[in-house]
């Protein structure tokens, strides 16, 4: 895990905790895909533009974390389904490929629609278009490696951070008071 950026890290937590939560035994990659779709970024700068329709893939989602198998009274821990394991290593594949140091989140969701025909599935049937994903995903990426563990944290900071006052103007959204005073004082 120490090849994996604090994002990834962070949704991993989330993925283990869910598991726990609903009383799953082995985490899956669809544990993993919850934790995306509960990744405010990766949803902002990927899903939504690849045309996934949110409240629809979270039901379908709980539709299928429910079809898991609950085992209670067991105090065993969890434990990596080979599906989860495998989504992993394509995971570090994928970033090795593409030049990456670390393991973003980007990755591992790439890494369970190349591995995981039947979410990919679930994803499509909820609006998910994957050309739409991986033009977003070079949007995003922008050419960059990831090249330390909070360099997907830093994706598109201008536009989290900032506003776009030229863009604003393009729209005639920018507030007309500006430059009002010369107006006022003649």
């Amino acid at each position: 895990l120490n090849k994996f950026t604090e994002r990834s890290k962070q949704i991993l937590n989330s993925v283990q905790v869910l598991a726990m939560m609903q009383n799953h035994q082995l985490l899956q990659p669809l544990h993993l895909l919850n934790g995306i779709v509960e990744d405010d970024d990766t949803v902002s700068l990927l899903l939504v533009p690849a045309g996934l329709d949110l409240k629809a893939i979270k039901s379908g989602i709980e539709k299928e974390l429910k079809k898991i198998p609950v085992v209670t009274g067991s105090s065993g821990g969890i434990s990596a389904s080979k599906e989860f394991v495998v989504t992993l290593e394509e995971a570090k594949k994928i970033s090795k490929q593409k030049g990456d140091e670390y393991v973003p989140v980007e990755n591992i969701f790439e890494a369970i629609i190349t591995t995981d025909k039947n979410l990919l599935k679930l994803l499509q049937n909820n609006g998910f278009n994957l050309s739409k994903f991986k033009s977003a995903l070079e949007t995003m990426r922008k050419g960059q490696k990831v090249t330390n563990a909070n360099d997907d944290a830093n994706y598109e900071s201008l536009k989290k951070y900032t506003i776009d006052i030229t863009e604003k103007a393009r729209n005639g959204k920018l507030d007309p008071v500006i430059g009002l005073m010369k107006k006022l004082d003649v």
